[in-house]
């Protein structure tokens, strides 16, 4: 039986061959190996609950049961794919034979400038339909692991229906769901959804951007002014919220400062208050920002280009 955990060292080999001397990617600054880096802060994090101090030990070993711990009617993610066995020629036990831990190390350790077939092997891999690997829970850990490969692959698309088969209602899927949404041009939604979400807790900067997005102007004007009370937002969030909301005060002021790590919510803001980045010099799934009817044709005709080089889109894109 094919394991996972070999396909994907025998993908990493490959790659580290083909890009043995390499010292700089397509953006010429280099691209991240490991974990994403840039995933918008649209969603708090859940509060921890206090559970008081802790009991007296109970157990008279200290040796750790065999056990695997998962919460009743709750499935792991992990499972959900886009490629069943029959058309992949992968095994549904893809997963199941290695430890979590060890395959989502394995793909984060794939470097992004590689080989064609290697890039269409790993991208198989992350769509293909499996069984949950041993010591899978429901957070899904493994399938965030796939779905930031395919962000970095900038092949938003398949990660998108990847989101929606498992569902975006767990806030670490909804985050990147937003995030997705945010570069394709339909935040609209997104927004729609975060506000019928009751288990999804949007940061400040998120219910601002989708306050405004839903032309409720004066909402959002006062959620900053609240954020701002409160030290919720940075002096450089505060002056890009302060223009998006209100352009017209701010016109003729000198541009802002560059962020020290833009993300697509970032990009967003900075590109509707007219000091957009060029996607070309970013990660590449910001490329799709270009792919929207309201850019010129330059931009994405070099956008479809440069994604349609690594397997992002279908070649016939760079068609219309």
């Amino acid at each position: 039986m094919i394991k996972a955990s070999r396909l994907l060292l025998a993908a990493g080999a490959m790659a580290a061959w083909a890009s043995a001397g390499a010292a700089q990617t397509e953006t010429g600054g280099g691209e991240p190996l490991s974990a994403i880096d840039w995933l918008s802060r649209s969603v708090a994090p859940p509060p921890v609950a206090d559970i008081g101090p802790p009991e007296a030990p109970v157990a008279d070993s200290a040796a750790a049961p065999q056990v695997s711990v998962q919460p009743l009617e709750t499935a792991s993610p992990d499972s959900v794919g886009l490629v069943g066995p029959r058309l992949s020629g992968l095994p549904r036990r893809l997963w199941s034979a290695s430890a979590q831990d060890k395959l989502i190390a394995l793909i984060e350790a794939q470097p992004l400038e590689t080989l064609p077939a290697v890039e269409g092997l790993l991208r198989l891999l992350m769509l293909a339909e499996a069984d949950p690997p041993a010591g899978a829970d429901a957070r899904g850990m493994l399938f965030l692991a796939r779905i930031d490969r395919l962000l970095e692959m900038g092949a938003l698309e398949p990660a998108a229906e990847l989101l929606q088969e498992a569902g975006p209602d767990d806030p670490e899927r909804f985050r990147r769901w937003f995030d997705i949404a945010l570069l394709t041009g339909t935040e609209n939604a997104a927004c729609r959804a975060m506000r019928d979400k009751p288990a999804i807790a949007p940061t400040w900067l998120a219910r601002i951007f989708c306050l405004a997005r839903e032309g409720d102007w004066q909402a959002a004007a006062l959620t900053l002014n609240s954020a701002r009370a409160l030290g919720e937002v940075t002096d450089v969030e505060d002056a890009m919220l302060s223009r998006f909301l209100d352009p017209d005060y701010y016109e003729g002021e000198p541009p802002l400062e560059a962020p020290e790590r833009v993300t697509p919510l970032i990009y967003r803001l900075l590109e509707a208050v007219g000091e957009a980045m060029p996607a070309a010099g970013l990660p590449r799934a910001f490329s799709h920002a270009d792919l929207r009817p309201t850019k010129a044709w330059r931009a994405q005709l070099e956008a479809a280009e440069r994604l349609a080089r690594h397997g992002a889109i279908e070649p016939a894109r760079l068609f219309g």
